[in-house]
């Protein structure tokens, strides 16, 4: 029978070395594996192997992974004499022969192997919960809304903005001023250019209207002239032609088309249609921003472009978009016929910028300025029946507004017009401009209103909305 307390190997070779170096291996397994009597005793039945002796067994069997772990690979790997002996009978006798380096056994091998299977598992959910952790910390927290709006803020109008902005001084007054003296010194040159038969088209940073203005009432006073606000949103190009055609050619009719109009333009100035009075020699057309919102489309810019091409014509426009230039086509840019004039003078664009709604506007509202130069650029008849409507709305608020007969009824009682045509043509016209809306009933009629708040409403009653629109323009 087997000790109880000792270590039952097994007979599975791991290395074999030479006599010359067992000492080295000796010392490391002779701790652990203790002296054998020679004679070979009977070895126990596992069942009961396990009784006294398993928690030392198993507790050798981790000092030996742990040894062997430190301190034991390299002595195992010291030279041999490349003879390999497939299995050891017996043990080491101290005489030359060497105790092989034995493993634990197969069911203790198995125990560890359920630990380390237990430990690795604890460490990846400790891993695991450690990644969880980390992202966890670094997720962003949801930002909270302010309850602080816009409409809270005490924001100036727009002309007390003005006003502050004028107080601001000046800046680089001196250099501005050496730019616009040096294109002034250029006047007698772009006359001389038109005269060629070119068109002059100026661009570069600044506003051009002082300077263009300045030129034209300078240098261009040998015939009529035409100023177009071509950065005006309620810019029509039938209102260009028909002041060229009413004022200056003194011809009062109803035209088709506007390229009807453009044709009747082309033969009275060259003289080939009689005229109750003779027509200019030549006119002048000014045109500031050629690229602006009304003017950015194929009909306007083929209308310009035909009265740019009459010989009888000069005309004077310039751009402040960079992509202006993609108006135009190769025909129409032949039509043309550009002279390109750099003016770069850093003026402020006060001007242009007039009618642009701001960005502290309430929402909803329209700008009031805007459509002050909407009703300045329209006929008395367009704000008498616009006043009618607004009139009607500031007497009965919960009104959806006027039916277009009931609109047309109060137009011929006021004596503003007389036939329905005339009154669908005005309409048009305001509906264009965006004064006037429609909307659809609950019984399925269609109305007119005007949708501005009652204070712009009044105003429009008042005429302060004109007034103001002649004072800025001033």
């Amino acid at each position: 029978m087997a000790h109880p307390g000792r270590l039952t190997m097994t007979r599975k070779v791991v290395a074999t070395v030479t006599p010359a170096n067992w000492f080295p291996l000796l010392e490391f397994v002779s701790p652990l594996h203790p002296q054998l009597p020679e004679e070979e005793e009977e070895e126990e039945p596992k069942g009961k192997r396990r009784g006294k002796g398993a928690k030392q067994s198993k507790t050798n069997n981790k000092s030996t992974a742990a040894t062997a772990k430190g301190k034991g690979k390299a002595k195992a790997k010291s030279p041999s004499n490349g003879k390999a002996t497939d299995q050891l009978n017996g043990p080491s006798n101290g005489k030359g022969k060497v105790r092989p380096v034995v493993e634990s056994s197969e069911e203790e091998y198995e125990e560890d192997s359920d630990d380390q299977r237990r430990m690795k598992r604890k460490r990846t959910d400790n891993s695991k919960d450690t990644a969880q952790e980390y992202f966890l910390s670094q997720r962003v927290a949801t930002a909270k809304t302010s309850d602080r709006t816009l409409s809270q803020l005490k924001l100036l109008s727009q002309k007390q903005m003005e006003e502050e902005m004028t107080k601001l001084p000046p800046k680089h007054g001196a250099e501005r001023a050496t730019l616009l003296h040096y294109y002034e010194s250029q006047y007698t040159k772009w006359k001389f250019q038109l005269l060629s038969g070119f068109n002059l088209l100026f661009f570069g940073y600044g506003s051009k209207k002082i300077l263009l203005q300045n030129f034209a009432s300078s240098v261009l006073e040998d015939a009529p002239l035409v100023m177009v606000n071509g950065y005006f949103p309620g810019l029509v190009i039938k209102q260009v032609l028909n002041t060229i055609t009413e004022d200056l050619i003194g011809y009062k009719s109803h035209f088709r088309s506007t390229t009807d109009q453009v044709e009747f333009i082309r033969k009275a100035l060259a003289g080939t249609i009689l005229l109750d009075a003779l027509p200019p020699p030549r006119i002048y057309i000014l045109i500031h921003n050629i690229d602006g919102p009304s003017l950015r489309n194929e009909n306007a810019q083929n209308v310009l472009s035909s009265l740019a091409s009459m010989r009888e014509v000069q005309m004077i426009a310039s751009i402040d978009n960079l992509q202006a230039p993609l108006l135009w086509d190769h025909r129409t840019t032949q039509r043309f016929n550009w002279l390109w004039q750099d003016v770069t003078n850093f003026t402020s664009y006060s001007f242009e910028t007039a009618y642009e709604d701001t960005i502290l506007n309430v929402k909803g509202e329209k700008n009031a300025r805007g459509v002050g130069f909407v009703l300045k650029s329209l006929t008395p008849n367009h704000r008498s029946i616009l006043k009618l409507l607004a009139q009607h709305m500031l007497d009965n608020p919960a009104s959806q507004g006027l039916d277009f007969y009931d609109y047309l009824g109060k137009a011929r009682e006021e004596m503003v017009v007389s036939t329905e045509g005339s009154m669908k043509m005005h309409l048009t016209e305001l509906k264009d401009h965006q004064v006037v809306s429609t909307r659809r009933g609950a019984n399925g009629k269609e109305y007119l209103y005007i949708p501005y708040p009652p204070s712009m409403l009044q105003k429009i009653i008042d005429d302060k909305l004109t007034i103001e629109a002649d004072e800025a323009d001033s």
